[in-house]
């Protein structure tokens, strides 16, 4: 309604000020937002990549959620 977007960044490693405007660029961009509220955790148990939360929507790109997920395919085959 009023173009602000609440978003939640996770990663394993601390972000650059590059790194998090070019994140909130896309992010406004793709939400057609005009501000972006942002959060940035730090937790190493998500081994690398980076989880993006948007309200309902996550993005889930971390490497812990995938090797999950091929956990999970090679047990079911």
């Amino acid at each position: 309604k009023e173009g602000i977007v609440r978003m939640k960044v996770t990663t394993a490693k601390t972000m650059t000020h590059e790194e998090k405007k070019h994140l909130e660029e896309e992010i406004k961009q793709k939400y057609k937002a005009q501000k972006i509220i942002s959060e940035y955790f730090e937790k190493e148990e998500v081994l690398g990549g980076m989880k993006v939360e948007v309200g309902y929507e996550v993005l889930d790109n971390t490497y812990k959620s995938k090797l999950q997920k091929l956990e999970k395919f090679l047990i079911n085959k």
